[in-house]
């Protein structure tokens, strides 16, 4: 990381270090450090935060190494201990409080990412009208869920639905396009576009 980022000291890269290489995230936390009084503040103001929003796990939290390289941007009159460091870091840990805003936060996350699958996952369509008698949808569906929608389309085709584009009733048109299949349907009513 000296390489990367000569005009840092060692001292905040080797913390950065133990963040996985983020040294914008050492640096909003070396200020913290710096502002910290004892080995509580420590564990409270800075270790804290870093575990709850998963920075750091429960092994790197009272990993010596890591401690080391909190306590050397610390501005304490008297070198702190790692073990005196480990022992807050280890009650604050144990705390109920804090075991529940890192679940909140992970609940969180995953919710998030959940959505964002979701949302990838979902079909973009395309409505194209071909006359004032029916329309022309074309859907676009990731390869692994073409046959889930085709088979949803086959089963409003037999219900007299839709019609499908195509040479033969029994076979929906569809185009492979890179990731993504295509296919193409026509209603067998006009569809009203105007929303109530």
């Amino acid at each position: 990381m000296q390489i990367r980022y000569p005009d840092e000291n060692e001292d905040t890269l080797l913390f950065a270090c133990y963040l996985h290489d983020k040294l914008e995230l050492a640096l909003q936390y070396k200020d913290k450090l710096e502002a910290c009084s004892n080995n509580r503040d420590i564990a409270q103001i800075v270790v804290r935060p870093l575990y709850v929003n998963e920075e750091i796990d429960d092994v790197r939290a009272k990993n010596g190494g890591f401690i080391n390289s909190m306590l050397a941007l610390t501005s304490f009159s008297k070198q702190g201990k790692v073990t005196s460091v480990r022992y807050h870091i280890a009650k604050m840990l144990d705390e109920n409080e804090v075991k529940l805003e890192r679940n909140i936060h992970i609940q969180s996350r995953l919710k998030l990412s959940q959505k964002k699958e979701q949302k990838e996952n979902v079909p973009m369509v395309h409505t194209e009208f071909s006359s004032s008698s029916s329309n022309e949808i074309v859907i676009v569906v990731p390869k692994e869920k073409t046959n889930a929608v085709r088979q949803v389309l086959q089963g409003m085709q037999t219900a007299g639905l839709i019609t499908v584009k195509g040479s033969t009733p029994n076979k929906l048109q569809r185009t492979i396009v890179g990731k993504t299949t295509k296919i193409t349907i026509t209603g067998t009513k006009e569809i009203s576009t105007n929303c109530p």
